[in-house]
């Protein structure tokens, strides 16, 4: 062992709100505080400080923990002083590692002052595992009531986020209720205003670049008077504009608990299914009115500005369109042929742009006309409204199974067995901490500890990473349902359409493909595909 006039010692502080169960006395200063007093009445030198602020004891990966191991490697320091074991970790097999393994791989020494633990004398003190294991279990209960707190908030309309949505603030009275920001709600409404004309996101973002408005993130540490930490462009993308238009918090709606982390021990973010979603209507006051939200949901996805001829109009067509071949649009043409009486006669026919900026080598005209397109599309609309006046719930099961390629009762399947793994994984879970405590107690021996408690983890972590794929799976599931049962509703309103208009075809249509016409046993064909709002091409 070393003297103890050579120790240069290392005080480790740590703090998070999962864990402050002592009040304004485990606050970083006072453990600082605590501390230093602690190594002066000793003797011991202070090397360094090392604090971490707001991380959970779960996770190993924080910064401060870090640099302290590294100048324990380097053996700038070889003693460590911490309030309580429960500042050094909460993850009872971490914490340990670090206490039986790293520690006196360099040769260092731990003091927790207020466990009474010192390793120089009582490296193996069987109170240290118990400790631990309790600081462990600690953090798993803290962080399940944490979670039930918040979704218990969450179903009765608090907003529970850290930043409030662009156009919104927090209240002065209440942190969990919204209200619109005098500064970023007009903001809002133009770029709804701008997308209800037929704007494209790329476009908004352009408009708003040009105007000089201000991006979220931005404008968010502006109004708290703060740098904003992150590289930036400080310009709008599409990709902001779209979410905004796809947010329900702008009428009035919370939608919360779309991700979760992973475990109590592991703080990655994934994806929720769409069922785990807590939706609670009419929770603040609304920025966007129901008409224009609806109008803008309908252009979801297919929304453009349309080029005009030089008189003025929009080809009922234009934009729609897209050859099957290379990909490219199609261009609108006009032709007028004199008819019996001196009548002249207008035709509208639509061709490939490729076709027509290169000729043949490039691509072939799949020339079409107007009219019988007409035909085709407002025939298709009718016949999808029949298949669904006829049987709305095979409909969406047949929708959902061509564009997951798999049978209606999939979705069934994996929910049959996502509760088999959350079944396992509590077993395991038990199985984990009676190992443990059969271990401290000295009813399983050492060799039976180190055999067994690698299988489990191995399986839990198993179990946990074919869990986050189920969900995965299942939100994709969710989302296929929901645009299919969208994209019925949204048809059902078009039961008795006799004649197309662009606003018919920009509620309801993405594109159209249009094939080459090819002749048959003597007859000229073409394949049309028709891709919908929501659901794309229905075979």
């Amino acid at each position: 062992m070393i003297a103890q006039q050579n120790y240069q010692a290392g005080i480790y502080a740590r703090l998070s709100k999962d864990d402050d169960t002592e009040g304004e006395s485990v606050s970083i200063e006072n453990q600082k505080l605590l501390l230093t007093q602690y190594a002066k009445e000793r003797g011991l030198e202070v090397v360094d400080y090392y604090v971490d602020d707001g991380w959970s004891g779960t996770r190993f990966d924080r910064p401060g923990f870090l640099r302290m191991r590294q100048d324990i490697e380097s053996k700038r320091i070889n003693l460590v002083l911490v309030k309580d074991l429960s500042r050094l970790g909460r993850n009872n097999s971490k914490t340990e590692e670090f206490i039986t393994d790293i520690l006196p791989a360099y040769n260092c020494r731990l003091i927790a002052v207020n466990d009474g633990v010192d390793t120089l004398y009582a490296a193996d003190d069987v109170s240290i595992s118990f400790r631990n294991m309790f600081n462990d279990f600690f953090a798993r209960d803290t962080s399940k009531k944490i979670r039930a707190v918040r979704k218990a908030n969450a179903k009765n309309g608090m907003y529970m986020g850290q930043r409030p949505p662009y156009g919104y603030r927090k209240s002065a009275e209440d942190k969990h209720i919204l209200e619109p920001d005098p500064v970023t709600a007009p903001v809002v409404q133009f770029i709804f205003s701008l997308r209800r004309d037929g704007n494209g996101y790329a476009m908004i973002a352009r408009r708003l670049n040009n105007d000089h408005i201000m991006p979220p993130n931005d404008y968010f540490y502006k109004s708290q008077g703060k740098e904003n930490p992150f590289p930036s462009s400080n310009l709008w993308a599409q990709e902001t504009v779209k979410s905004i238009m796809r947010n329900e918090v702008y009428i009035g709606n919370m939608v919360q608990q779309k991700q979760g982390s992973i475990s109590y021990k592991d703080h990655r973010l994934r994806n929720k299914p769409k069922d785990e979603w807590i939706r609670v209507e009419h929770t603040h006051e609304p920025i966007i009115d129901m008409e224009t939200w609806e109008a803008v949901r309908a252009l979801d996805g297919g929304g453009f500005k349309p080029r005009t001829t030089n008189t003025g109009i929009v080809g009922l067509f234009s934009g729609f369109l897209k050859c099957a071949d290379c990909g490219y649009g199609m261009k609108r043409n006009v032709a007028h042929k004199p008819r019996s009486g001196g009548i002249i006669k207008e035709y509208i026919s639509y061709l490939c742009i490729k076709f027509n900026q290169s000729g043949k080598t490039a691509c072939s005209s799949h020339t079409i006309s107007e009219e019988p397109l007409k035909e085709v599309v407002l025939n298709d609309i009718r016949e999808k409204v029949a298949m669904i006046d006829m049987d709305e719930k095979g409909v969406i099961e047949a929708i959902q199974a061509q564009q997951l390629k798999a049978s209606k009762d999939s979705y069934q399947l994996q929910k049959a067995e996502k509760g088999v793994v959350k079944k396992r994984l509590a077993e395991l879970e038990k199985l984990i901490q009676s190992l443990y405590e059969n271990k401290v107690i000295g009813e399983v021996s050492p060799d039976i500890y180190a055999k067994l408690m690698p299988k489990y983890e191995a399986e839990m972590k198993q179990k946990e990473a074919r869990l986050a794929e189920i969900e995965t799976e299942l939100s994709t599931v969710q989302e296929v349902t929901t645009s299919a049962e969208e994209w019925v509703a949204l048809m059902k309103r078009y039961r008795d359409v006799s004649e197309l208009s662009r606003e018919l075809l920009a509620n309801l249509i993405e594109k159209i493909e249009i094939g080459e016409a090819v002749v048959v046993d003597g007859q000229k064909q073409r394949e049309i595909r028709i891709h919908y709002k929501f659901v794309g091409y229905i075979g």
